[in-house]
């Protein structure tokens, strides 16, 4: 068989390890598609399945990106958030809240209106209707031809349930093609605490009955589609042994080897979010301050979960005595090391302790005692989740209603007295491997997905009037978007041509007033209407731009009127945003550099200039030190993504958001904006704040760069900030008097191929022989370029920034004060000028080069130097006679 595996991004593919070895020892051929890239640069697993059998294979395969997107989107979204209202989520309000924010307010209106809630029937007909909209939704021509060309046997889909998944048009189109499906539910709270399956597979593997019950009530799967085969996930630690003394652990870990320790397990970031380290010196201080000598001197290892290691960067325990936070940065057991770094951690300690995590289950199995702590703090994700529930139900936990009980029964744990196997046994038997301890889930899971070369699936009933009707009730916006455009199309090719050019002029002043007048009006119609429906923020996030973009034509001019029209809606928006005197969110900026320098920050300092706000009131937030850039227009504050996450924790987030807006622009906030306003709001005291985000600008300017609108669209919402401050350099690092600073990097217009490697490290060299060369590396990586490696060229100082997360204040500090910049064309090289540094931009293919953009730079009255744009090879001739006039001093 040919099986295709369709799963979010590379990480998924840790819970499937031996299912897919299983697959691949049986000669099945197995390809492994992934939604997203890799969120942990660590994680190698699937490149090392690949590398090991020849018959699995991986690849990145198309989500759906065609005009039906929004429109599936907002869909499944409302079949998400309509699963919350059964009364089993009654006391589940943070997964409620959870969703509720992900959908548009009138959505909520009308299912608050409707009483659904109230009513299982009418829940089951709004349930059909939804179901109906999804399936009148056409399939994905772009999936669609994946699966002619790749031909699988089956597709098998995980996890399929999260929210808004674009993993259900793959179902979609697989099972309009006739094939097998199948969904692996990937972890343990997937099927209560996520979205809806929305279409059912032919096959649903799950790991007990509780899962199958779940299937059967809050997905709608038919029983018999569901199939048991234990969690597979689990199979590697039922027989897993130590391989390293406990001594040589103890001592890794910075523990006391002489006494015992409790092992604290680390939640995720919804679960135990930035107050965790709060409990655990809560408990500790408990332990320390207790009359009995053991827990006085009992080690204690703190285990942060990899998703939410950040918290911990700042938390000192050591005051406490014989207390480790091991690893310090976490650590996700996707290689060997690291499961056993994991395993002995478990392994070699006396109890476990926690709130809510599935590394609970591994504790189990180890055979150790697992603790919980109720806490009001945590109480919505803890008990206020459905999957928790199945911890206490079947037995494995011990609840210790207070930090104050929990002394006495760590004190129990630590004596052995609470460790009970019966009744781990049994929770084992239940959840873990129904089929009995000693059957390991993966054959039967292999074996399941074997079947489905056995099923016939009949594709879809077609419906064709049915799905035309319900395709144009929710459409609406690219149906308007499509038919507006193609009437002004045959209105251009009808108008009479002007017979004098003063005639001319003045139809269109006349033509443009009347225009500008209407379109005002129907802005100000719709976006009092959408505010009234509570509807706007979707609007203007999904609906707007495509109007737009129909609206202003196909001339380079566009339509002046609509074009004015969308000036003074946006205009209005930024007033609102401008009125009384409290703190204004700027941001967060989590996109490209370029576009930052360029656009973002005149745009921002255009905001606050025309509108007479004090910059005090400004609280920006943006990454990688960029503060120096803000000038005063960060006076009211600054916060920093990289204070709260670790660089690989923001990058895979970002990703992530990529992958969901289809680019890097930030056209609609992410989670992750979301997440880091949240922080910012909590920074200012949660006094009520409020947010001018990028997807403002870009909904502007966004006629610029698609050629419907003149460069003035920008400069007149634009303001210069003059040259930028010049940031201090890190203590200990000392730069030559003059020099010249190198920062290249492979980005589309400048690729990564063995000629630009070979001129780029060619034209160093030439410049190491004659003038000090300091080359700006990067300790990790922050977006999608990859850094061109300069190393072992002589006489060339090489400086990476002394902490990741200060990358670009440390690159600007370098920058400005170089005599000379010389840099793939791109972000950084926009900022030399910036510091009156003459700049010297490499691009191999100027065709990638957007020359909007470099006019832009160029036009840039704060700009005390130019830049200039260069081929490798044109660049080698021109330095040596350019660079000696340029050291004698920078370019004042």
């Amino acid at each position: 068989m040919k099986i295709l595996f369709i799963m979010y991004y590379p990480g998924y593919v840790r819970n499937l390890e031996s299912v897919i070895r299983g697959l691949a020892e049986r000669g099945h051929d197995v390809i492994l598609g992934f939604n997203a890239p890799p969120r942990d640069p660590n994680d190698r697993l699937a490149e090392d399945l690949r590398g090991h059998y020849p018959n699995v294979s991986t690849c990145f395969v198309p989500n759906r990106g065609d005009r039906w997107q929004l429109t599936a989107s907002f869909v499944r979204r409302c079949i998400d958030y309509l699963r919350y209202l059964d009364p089993a989520y009654d006391d589940a309000p943070a997964l409620k809240a959870r969703i509720a924010g992900r959908v548009p307010g009138f959505v909520r209106f009308i299912y608050s209106a409707l009483r659904l809630h109230d009513s299982e029937s009418r829940r089951r007909r709004m349930h059909r209707f939804l179901l109906a909209l999804e399936q009148a939704i056409p399939t994905d021509r772009e999936i669609d031809g994946f699966l002619r060309q790749t031909r699988p046997d089956a597709v098998v889909v995980t996890p399929l349930i999260d929210f808004d998944s674009k993993q259900v048009d793959w179902v979609k189109s697989a099972q309009a093609q006739g094939l097998p499906t199948c969904l692996t539910v990937y972890s343990w709270d997937n099927l209560t605490n996520k979205g809806h399956m929305r279409l059912v597979p032919d096959r649903v593997v799950v790991w007990n009955g509780a899962q199958r019950d779940e299937a059967v009530r809050f997905h709608g799967v038919p029983e018999e589609r569901v199939v048991v085969t234990g969690a597979q996930t689990y199979d590697k630690w039922f027989d897993r042994a130590p391989t390293i003394a406990r001594e040589a652990f103890m001592a890794s870990a910075e523990l006391d080897p002489s006494k015992p320790y409790l092992l604290y397990l680390c939640s995720s970031p919804f679960i135990g979010g930035t107050h965790e380290p709060e409990l655990v010196r809560d408990w500790i201080a408990a332990l320390r301050a207790s009359g009995d000598p053991a827990l006085r001197e009992v080690g204690i290892m703190v285990r942060p979960h990899p998703q939410n290691a950040r918290v911990w960067d700042s938390v000192d325990l050591s005051g406490f005595g014989n207390v480790s936070i091991f690893p310090h940065g976490g650590a996700n057991p996707v290689d060997e090391a690291r499961r056993a770094d994991f395993f002995h951690s478990l392994y070699f300690s006396s109890a476990v302790v926690g709130i809510n995590t599935s590394a609970m289950i591994e504790a189990g199995i180890v055979g150790r005692t697992v603790l919980t702590i109720r806490d009001p703090r945590f109480q919505a994700t803890q008990e206020g989740t459905l999957h928790f529930r199945h911890l206490v139900r079947e037995g494995l936990v011990r609840i210790a209603d207070s930090i104050e009980d929990s002394v006495a029964l760590s004190a129990q744990a630590l004596a052995g007295e609470l460790f009970d196997k019966e009744r781990s046994a049994a929770f084992l038997t239940a959840f873990i491997r129904p089929h009995g301890l000693d059957v390991p889930a993966t054959p039967r899971y292999v074996e399941a997905l074997e079947s489905l070369g056995s099923i016939r699936p009949r594709p879809p009933k077609r419906t064709p009037l049915r799905n035309a009707l319900l395709r144009m009730l929710i459409a609406p916006a690219e149906w308007f978007g499509r038919l507006k455009a193609g009437k002004r199309a045959t209105k251009a090719k009808k108008r009479p041509q002007a017979k004098g050019k003063a005639s001319l002029d003045k139809k269109k002043r006349k033509g443009a007033a009347v225009s500008a007048k209407r379109g005002r009006g129907v802005v100000r119609l719709c976006g009092g209407v959408t505010r009234a429906l509570g509807i706007e923020s979707f609007v203007k996030g999904h609906v707007l731009p495509h109007l737009i973009m129909a609206a202003l034509g196909d001339s380079k001019g566009g339509d002046s009127g609509m074009l004015a029209a969308l000036e003074s809606e946006i205009g209005r928006e930024l007033d609102r945003v401008a009125e009384g005197d409290g703190p204004i969110i700027v941001g967060p900026w989590t996109s490209e550099v370029g576009f930052e320098l360029l656009y973002w920050i005149p745009f921002v300092r255009c905001f606050a200039e025309s509108r007479g706000v004090d910059p005090k009131r400004l609280f920006v937030v943006s990454r990688g030190g960029s503060r120096c850039w803000y000038g005063e227009l960060a006076d009211g504050g600054y916060l920093d993504a990289f204070d709260l996450q670790s660089v690989a924790t923001f990058r895979s987030a970002n990703e992530t958001a990529w992958a969901d807006r289809g680019l890097q622009k930030q056209v609609m906030a992410s989670p992750l904006d979301d997440g880091l306003i949240a922080a910012a709001q909590e920074r200012l005291g949660g006094e009520q704040a409020q947010v001018l985000h990028p997807e403002t600008m870009y909904r502007l300017f966004s006629p610029f760069w698609s050629g419907k609108a003149g460069r003035d669209l920008v400069t007149r919402h634009s303001r210069s900030g003059g040259r930028l401050d010049l940031p201090p350099l890190p203590e200990g690092v000392t730069l030559p008097e003059r020099f010249v600073a190198v920062r290249l990097y492979f980005r589309p217009s400048f690729p990564d191929t063995a000629e630009n490697r070979e001129a780029a490290r060619r034209l160093v060299a030439q410049l190491a022989e004659h003038h000090s060369v300091v080359v700006l590396e990067t300790a990790e990586c922050y977006d999608d370029h990859d850094s061109l490696a300069l190393g072992g060229l002589p006489g060339i100082l090489r400086l990476a920034p002394p902490r990741a997360e200060g990358n670009l204040s440390f690159q600007s500090a370098v920058i400005a004060r170089a005599s000379a910049l010389v840099c793939t064309y791109g972000g950084l090289a926009y900022l030399g000028p910036r510091y009156g540094v003459p700049t010297f931009g490499l691009c191999s293919e100027r065709e990638r080069v957007k020359l909007e953009h470099h006019l832009i730079a160029l036009a840039d009255p704060a700009a005390r130097a130019d830049i200039a744009l260069f081929a490798p090879a044109a660049l080698n001739g021109l330095l040596p006679e350019v660079l000696p006039a340029l050291l004698v001093g920078n370019a004042d």
